[in-house]
């Protein structure tokens, strides 16, 4: 069927912007990935195919966002936050900021308030004019007019925050991610040998992730990638437990990603947006995973190590595998949690 759709004659600009950025990671089948940003090829989705497009936003580009609206000065993160916004109500994706609000509430009291003004300032700007977003992310102006949007009760949304569920899988994530930094840091092992120590683990004292799989991968492997550790044993205990949870969110934003786009029905389609270089490289190695296979990974390890790897993702019905056995469960976790714990932040300065 023929489809057209008029869009404002600066969407080229607006495009190029949003994908200059690279912060979009995606699961789409695409002949080339400017496809992705010809608005055209999401809006027919929706209105002619009933598809819809979610973009889940990291913490930082749900800071770049609202700092368009608190910041003088026009930085190019905020310009093309501004664009994003902008791009995406041409293209007809809807956010959620949900992980974002999230990880900053759990900050404390302070962070709590503050980002009940951010997501006033996020809905302000998602409210603006298309060609006043377009004409800030483009560099034709250095401010954003937009209207102050009605007045809330901070109290009662505070409330909110401070009752949200736990996130679901957050505290499983937390102890792959506490795994991790064990077998990264144990001196039993050769470096060569580490990613498949720590595939052995998830395997038998946990779960097997791929999230954490591909993580590992890259860390342990010849691309290994700047800051993808940033726990260290000579820091004090407050910076290692920060790092521990930074460490946590990575791999619980693409553990998201997979688990939406399993329990999602097919016409639910999601983005996730991020401007963190270690995320987006790994979460793309895991989505390349999911649809080719394990041996997208293999770029990473050397050979022999991967065919170790290879035999263990092969052979996961394994008699000391705890995972669904009797053993498995809540306490279960408590114990491995207490026992890392005790192991990498009860020591030290």
């Amino acid at each position: 069927m023929d489809y057209f759709k008029e869009f404002p004659s600066y969407w080229p600009e607006l495009a190029e912007v949003v994908s200059s950025a690279n912060w979009i990671v995606h699961r789409f089948s695409l002949e080339s990935e400017s496809d992705l940003f010809n608005p055209a090829n999401l809006t027919r989705g929706v209105e002619l195919e009933g598809l819809s497009y979610t973009a889940f936003l990291d913490t930082n580009i749900f800071q770049f966002a609202t700092n368009c609206l608190k910041r003088e000065v026009a930085k190019d993160e905020y310009r093309a936050a501004a664009g994003l916004v902008a791009f995406c109500r041409l293209a007809k994706i809807e956010f959620d900021p949900r992980y974002a609000v999230h990880e900053r509430a759990s900050y404390g009291e302070d962070s709590l308030l503050e980002v009940i003004d951010d997501l006033q300032m996020f809905h302000r700007l998602d409210n603006t004019c298309t060609d006043e977003l377009a004409a800030y992310a483009l560099g034709y102006s250095d401010t954003i007019d937009s209207d102050s949007g009605p007045t809330v009760d901070k109290e009662a949304i505070s409330e909110k925050l401070r009752s949200l569920p736990k996130l679901r899988e957050w505290d499983s994530m937390y102890v792959v991610a506490l795994g991790l930094i064990s077998i990264h840091y144990d001196p039993s092992l050769k470096d060569r040998d580490r990613l498949h120590a720590y595939v052995d683990w998830l395997i038998s004292k946990f779960r097997l992730s791929l999230p954490a799989v591909a993580y590992a991968a890259r860390m342990f492997g010849k691309r290994r990638l700047p800051k993808m550790m940033k726990f260290k044993p000579s820091q004090n205990a407050r910076a290692r437990q920060q790092a521990a949870v930074n460490l946590t969110w990575d791999l619980y934003l693409m553990n998201e990603f997979f688990r939406n786009w399993t329990a999602a029905a097919e016409a639910e389609q999601q983005v996730l947006v991020t401007d963190d270089r270690v995320l987006k490289e790994v979460l793309r190695s895991a989505v390349a995973a999911q649809l080719t296979g394990p041996d997208a990974l293999a770029d990473d390890p050397n050979s022999t190590e991967w065919k170790r790897v290879r035999k263990l993702l092969e052979a996961t019905d394994r008699p000391d595998r705890v995972y669904r056995s009797p053993a498995w469960g809540i306490d279960y976790r408590s114990s491995l949690v207490a026992e890392l714990e005790g192991q990498l932040l009860a020591v030290g300065p």
